[in-house]
């Protein structure tokens, strides 16, 4: 079930539902979502021919801190994770889903490429 705008906010006063920060209410809680903001946390992975990353091995990418007003540039061929700037906590009886704008994805910018789901609790 997906739950509207007046449900996220009881749940958020009730602090079932924890979004940290949330700085603009009004405009990031939408009629059935909220919008979660690209954080200064990101991950860039080296360039390789290989079929898979390794997960486990920490050399294969480099952390990046982005500080607000600076550019981050998207070379072609490169892979990058990034963090979202909101924390959030669902209760255990819900869950969630992530996914893009479309205006960021008609420019070939996807959220994700993973699953979107977010486990309850």
């Amino acid at each position: 079930m997906i739950i509207p705008d007046h449900e996220i906010k009881k749940l958020i006063k009730e602090g079932k539902l924890i979004v940290e920060p949330i700085e603009n209410p009004e405009n990031q809680i939408q009629s059935a979502w909220i919008e979660l903001r690209l954080g200064s946390e990101f991950r860039v992975f080296r360039y390789t021919t290989e079929p898979f990353i390794d997960s486990k091995n920490p050399k294969e990418y480099t952390t990046l801190y982005k500080t607000d007003g600076e550019p981050f540039v998207l070379h072609p061929k490169e892979f990058v994770l990034g963090i979202t700037h909101e924390k959030i906590k669902i209760p255990s009886d819900h869950a969630a889903y992530v996914d893009g704008r479309s205006s960021l994805g008609r420019l070939g910018v996807t959220a994700h490429i993973t699953s979107g789901w977010v486990d309850p609790g």
